[in-house]
């Protein structure tokens, strides 16, 4: 029933046009297996108490399976017949074609062509169908019943195959009588072909007689009805060939065209020539003398006149040809006597008032209207006047290219604009390359310069200079727009941030108009970015010049907000004016200035404030914590950066001594392994090795074997912290042991070699010569002392965070000796070797040593004496040291000012200053500041 499995299956399957027999015998045996399983079953069932006739349902079910089987047997059936009717149409095609008398050679060939498709291949194809077709047949005639139409298109279908034997063999008779029609009619064809051949030849051979000049334009047709009709023989001799091919007959050449299509080639060649002379001397002669162009005629002229000689070269002097090109040759060299004269009256670069002057010249109006011809022009004898006539027709050719060149020099500024590109996301959109431009403008300018001084240029005076102004306008304009954008660009983000404006009002105000008037040029040019529109805005020059010399003001008063900055609190002298910027510009809230700590001080990256943003902590890179002695109140300065940083510096100092001296007075009451886990790593390195001198100091006093006893202890004392280490400890804890690890090992060691050489007094060199550490002083304010060989240096107490120190090696030792010897001195070091070496670490670990800030500048070619003169005020106001690595690469003009820059400010430590001049700036001298230099060989 509908909306069964088996009846979507079968008329699924019937819907499909390419199922194969034995699909449909699958699905008849199964309709059938399922008619008789339903036949099988029984008609009664009972079921208890209950007595169910099925025989109605079992003959419906009956009569549905059989409808199928009947609806798949009728689709069997239908496709079969259409696939005979299908056969027996082609074979109808077949029949029809091969028995239509072809009427000419074209139908002949087609038909032949047909044939021989029929007898390899198609007959073979529909031979196969009539096999499939009759295996179908043969299975219906078993399952199913055919009408009486249906057996009779089987039995035509069937047979076809013999029916078609006939109609072949009466097909090749009737081509066979087609084909002596055929030949006959080839034959005739290739007579007639012959005679229109030689007829061609025949009027070739009459243009040898043709010499009339007047008659060129009938020739030159002639010579191309010639062609054409040779042209149409060409085509006949390929239906010749095909012809001759079907009736197996060899192809017929007839060499004769081609040689003849050659020979006309000259002829059209020569006749076009003359042609072609003939019309342009006529246009010269004749035509609109305002059209014509003297160079450009003389150009012409001698074009003709060599393919003319080179055309007569190919002809004996006995031919029409030759005589013809002879004609041609005398008519041009009759023209080229006027030639002279043609150059100079038609000339397009002549005026009013050039025809004016030579109308004088002449005595009569010779000026051209609409009416002259050249002709006319020839005919008033200006012979006798060609010098003064070439004179004034000289002149309006300069003049006129001066005009061409100003054309051009306009139609090139035409298409040029400015490049524009957005300014981060304020919509703002700035000049980008302009390189162009500017390449463009400077040939111009110089163009035109030469222009000027051209004495052909009167006439046009007031242009040029109209257009040079232009022009030095526009590069004025470019180089002022370029500078004022520039400082725009620098200015704009430092002028944005409100704490600037506040801190700097006269300049934020000078600012705000600079950046209305900028903005207000670029909007003008986006609207129109034409470089010649955009640059004759009212007023544009004036402005730009006016915007710079405001910018100009800005800048002197930025630098000298910045040098103000940087006298107040010295360390700002080693930043750039961004990086001072940006923090001058966190007024309102302090701890946005963290991020910038570390450009300061070298071991605080962050600091802890409080809910009244007071600072209490600073915290290094390796978040190590330090608790201020005080706490600084950043609302204090009111804004003030550099006043709480000023602060902070000289807190930081002493909150580093107050732990040293906890640290001092802890060490020895608890156990040194516990010890080390409470305290800051720097604490820990300061305190341990001072606590190492004094031991030693003690031992040394005591004998050699007090010496060995103490080197037992340190070894002891490494011995735990290496224990430390291997266990699980807090990364602080770990780093500040790496570092105790590497002092105590060289501690160790040099205990050793003292016990080795039985040191045992105090004053020994080889006890003097190592850096050691005092804790000295009244209580309570005892300070640490660094001393080495004859020099104390005073302990700086800088925070340095918790950072790694260098394993000490002999060479560092005579490194540490001969620099901090220079710095008791008050001098300067410098480390000299190889790159890598560890010049510049050294330099900074021996700082690390005595707690003071270091600061290394990478020198470089492009250093200048201002530039380092900056630098000069921090390190003698900060009392840091320098490292100036690769110092040799510095220009040698330079380095001479530089050194009296160092002499200066060595001059002032020694004497002991507290305020110094340094280059017009009168500077408090911190003693302790130092230079040092590395530099490499090669450079």
């Amino acid at each position: 029933t509908p909306g069964g499995a088996t009846f979507d299956a079968v008329h699924t399957f019937c819907v499909d046009d390419t199922p194969s027999l034995a699909e449909y015998k699958k699905h008849v045996r199964a309709l059938q297996a399922s008619a008789d399983e339903i036949r099988a079953l029984e008609t009664i069932q009972i079921f208890g108490p209950i007595y169910l006739n099925c025989q109605p349902l079992i003959a419906a079910l009956e009569t549905c399976a059989l409808q199928l089987l009947t609806h798949v047997l009728q689709h069997l059936t239908a496709r079969h017949t259409a696939t005979n009717t299908r056969i027996c149409r082609a074979f109808e095609t077949i029949r029809r074609r091969a028995l239509k008398e072809p009427e000419d050679s074209h139908e002949m060939i087609e038909l032949v062509e047909y044939m021989e498709q029929v007898k390899s291949k198609d007959l073979f194809v529909l031979k196969d169908n009539i096999k499939d077709s009759q295996q179908t047949m043969q299975y219906i005639l078993d399952v199913h019943e055919f009408t009486a139409d249906e057996m009779a298109l089987n039995a035509e279908t069937m047979g076809w195959p013999v029916e078609i034997l006939p109609v072949i063999d009466d097909s090749e008779l009737m081509m066979e009588r087609a084909k002596s029609r055929g030949e006959e009619l080839l034959m005739s064809k290739r007579e007639v072909l012959i005679a229109d051949i030689e007829k061609c030849r025949k009027r070739l051979a009459g243009f040898d007689e043709c010499s009339d000049m007047n008659a060129i334009d009938t020739y030159l047709k002639e010579v191309g009805s010639i062609e054409r009709a040779l042209a149409s023989l060409s085509s006949q001799v390929l239906q010749i060939n095909k012809e001759e091919a079907l009736f197996k007959w060899d192809a017929t050449s007839y060499p004769d065209i081609k040689d003849l299509l050659k020979d006309c080639a000259p002829f059209r060649h020569l006749y076009e020539h003359v042609l072609s002379w003939q019309k342009l001397s006529a246009k010269w002669f004749e035509g609109p003398f305002t059209n014509l162009d003297g160079d450009r005629i003389s150009e012409q002229v001698d074009e003709y006149w060599r393919e003319t000689y080179k055309t007569a070269k190919q002809y004996s002097a006995a031919t029409m040809m030759y005589k013809i090109c002879d004609h041609v040759k005398k008519d041009i060299a009759a023209f080229k006597e006027h030639l002279p004269l043609v150059r100079i009256l038609c000339n397009p670069g002549l005026r009013d008032r050039h025809w004016s002057a030579m109308s004088a010249q002449v005595g009569e109006d010779i000026a051209p209207n609409s009416s002259t011809t050249l002709r006319k022009m020839l005919a008033m004898d200006l012979a006798p006047h060609m010098d003064a006539l070439e004179a004034t027709s000289g002149g309006a050719s300069k003049e006129f290219s001066l005009e061409k060149a100003m054309d051009k020099m306009e139609a090139e500024w035409s298409p040029m604009e400015f490049a524009a590109a957005a300014y981060r996301d304020t919509g703002l959109k700035i000049l980008s390359s302009v390189d162009e431009i500017q390449a463009q403008l400077d040939d111009h300018i110089v163009k035109t310069q030469t222009m000027r001084g051209s004495p052909f240029i009167k006439p046009f005076a007031d242009r040029i200079k109209a257009w040079e102004h232009a022009l030095v306008q526009m590069q004025d304009i470019i180089d002022g727009w370029l500078k004022m954008q520039a400082t725009w660009l620098y200015l704009e983000p430092i002028f944005s941030s409100p704490d600037i404006m506040a801190q700097m009002p006269t300049e934020g105000q000078l600012f705000v108009g600079v950046d209305g008037s900028f903005k207000s040029i670029m909007q003008y040019m986006a609207q129109d970015p034409n470089c010649l529109t955009t640059c004759q805005m009212p007023g544009m020059l004036a402005t730009i010049v006016q915007e710079n010399e405001n910018l100009e003001l800005i800048i002197k008063g930025l630098n000298e907000y910045l040098e103000k900055k940087r006298l107040y609190f010295a360390r700002f002298f080693f930043l750039s004016n961004d990086e001072m910027l940006e923090i001058l510009s966190e007024t309102k809230d302090p701890t946005r200035v963290q991020p910038h700590l570390k450009k300061c001080f070298e071991g605080i990256a962050k600091l802890k404030f409080t809910k009244e943003l007071d600072i209490t902590h600073m915290i290094s890179s390796e978040k190590e914590t330090i608790e201020l002695s005080e706490s600084i109140s950043t609302s204090a300065a009111r804004g003030k950066v550099e006043e709480w940083l000023l602060t902070l510096e000289g807190v930081m100092k002493i909150s580093v001594r107050q732990a040293v001296s906890d640290g001092f007075d802890e060490y020895g009451t608890i156990p040194r392994v516990e010890w080390i886990k409470k305290q800051p790593g720097q604490v820990a390195l300061c305190v341990g090795q001072t606590f190492w001198t004094t031991g030693m100091h003690k031992a040394i006093r005591a004998g050699v074997a007090a010496v060995g006893e103490f080197l037992e202890q340190q070894r002891s004392d490494l011995s735990d912290i290496v224990a430390l280490v291997r266990g699980r400890v807090d990364k602080l804890v770990r780093k500040t042991c790496e570092a105790m690890i590497t002092l105590d090992v060289h501690s160790r060691d040099t205990t050793l070699e003292l016990f080795e050489k039985k040191v045992a007094r105090e004053n020994d060199f080889n006890w003097l010569a190592q850096l050691r550490y005092y804790w000295e002083g009244p209580d309570g304010n005892q300070q640490m002392l660094a001393r080495m060989i004859n020099c104390t240096c005073k302990y700086a107490y800088e925070y340095l965070g918790n950072s790694f120190r260098l394993v000490v090696t002999p060479l560092t030792d005579r490194c540490y000796r001969t620099l901090i010897g220079a710095y008791y001195l008050h001098l300067g070091g410098a480390p000299e070797g190889p790159a890598g070496t560890g010049k510049t670490e050294t330099t900074k670990d021996l700082a690390k040593a005595i707690g003071i800030q270091c600061v290394v500048f990478n020198c470089s070619d492009g250093l200048d004496y201002i530039a380092m003169g900056k630098f000069f005020k921090g390190l003698a106001q900060s009392g840091a040291w320098s490292c100036f690595d690769e110092f040799n690469r510095i220009e040698i003009e330079v380095l001479s000012v530089i050194a009296q820059q160092l002499l200066t400010i060595q001059r002032a430590v020694k004497a002991d200053a507290k305020k110094f001049m340094f280059e017009g700036t009168l500077l408090d001298l911190n003693p302790t500041c130092c230079s040092f230099i590395t530099m490499n060989p090669g450079y």
